[in-house]
């Protein structure tokens, strides 16, 4: 009897961006180990945009999300996907948004995209029905 072997896909972040954090900051590249440091790490609130795909195709999806703190986190709006930390740190959001991001590799980009859209807002949220984005794979 033969197991056939199941591989997920493996999920990549192309680059990060958001235009609240300094210039120097607005392009964040994950495999850095150093980047923006906030100057209270108890109050930081910024939108990030992750230009997320697949490993190799070259092919990149956007999925957002807010970072803030918990000083902060009374004005968030309900629907809001969001990660809050208790102090902001580059290595705790660098640590966060990449194990979230291999937790979320699976079998099928529809899997994949399922469990994305767990933590982040898809550019095409609400653009195609369930049963559709199943047929994609």
């Amino acid at each position: 009897m033969s197991m056939s072997k199941h591989h997920n896909l493996k999920l990549c972040i192309a680059f990060g961006t958001s235009g609240d954090l300094p210039n120097e900051y607005q392009v964040i590249d994950f495999r850095q180990e150093e980047g923006y440091e906030a100057p209270d790490p108890s109050d930081v609130t910024f939108q990030l945009s992750l230009d997320i795909g697949i490993d190799g195709t070259g092919k990149t999806d956007i999925f957002k999300c807010l970072i803030t703190t918990d000083r902060n986190r009374k004005t968030i709006p309900k629907k809001t996907k969001s990660i809050i930390f208790e102090e902001y740190s580059y290595r705790g959001l660098r640590e966060k948004i990449l194990g979230l991001v291999e937790s979320c590799e699976a079998e099928t980009w529809y899997d994949c995209l399922y469990c994305l859209r767990r933590h982040f807002l898809w550019e095409y949220e609400g653009m195609y029905k369930e049963e559709d984005l199943r047929k994609m794979n």
